[in-house]
């Protein structure tokens, strides 16, 4: 059967799609959350051209520690939290005060076997896109609008 995936939708200030090959057991998607991130003026005015404190904000912000622990209590009820990594060649420390950088945060989950037993990948689906607008509103996506202009 291959690879499932989701079409990337906007919600708020991120971009969301998944993927998941429903051949390798158990079904786990990929959640990828795409946004671009920009230092707004006060961003630059406030840490004074200091880029490694901006740096060491932005860690605590885009961490994968500080968002696997904003995104876990929104893992539905019988999924676990597998891990939250930066795709390929995207990382906090790439932002700087003068361009807007893309970042892409993929979460990777196990979804309940209910679907894989029921081989209900359109119901993996479902589930995948109620639980997309969720991630949006998490705290790294709206809590720091002073900081940092986010877009999808």
């Amino acid at each position: 059967m291959g690879y499932k995936n989701t079409t990337d939708k906007k919600y708020g200030n991120v971009k969301i799609g998944a993927t998941w090959d429903v051949d390798m057991k158990p079904w786990s998607p990929m959640i990828s959350l795409k946004f671009k991130v920009k230092p707004t003026p006060k961003a630059v005015d406030s840490f004074n051209g200091d880029l490694s404190e901006f740096h060491q904000q932005l860690t605590a912000i885009f961490g994968t520690k500080s968002l696997a622990k904003q995104v876990e209590p929104l893992v539905p009820q019988g999924w676990r939290l597998h891990m939250v990594v930066y795709a390929y060649d995207h990382h906090p420390t790439q932002i700087n005060f003068t361009k807007q950088s893309a970042m892409q945060v993929d979460v990777w989950v196990i979804a309940s076997n209910q679907y894989e037993e029921a081989n209900d990948w359109k119901g993996l689906k479902k589930a995948v896109e109620q639980l997309a607008p969720k991630l949006a509103k998490i705290p790294a996506f709206t809590k720091y609008g002073d900081l940092l202009d986010i877009k999808a």
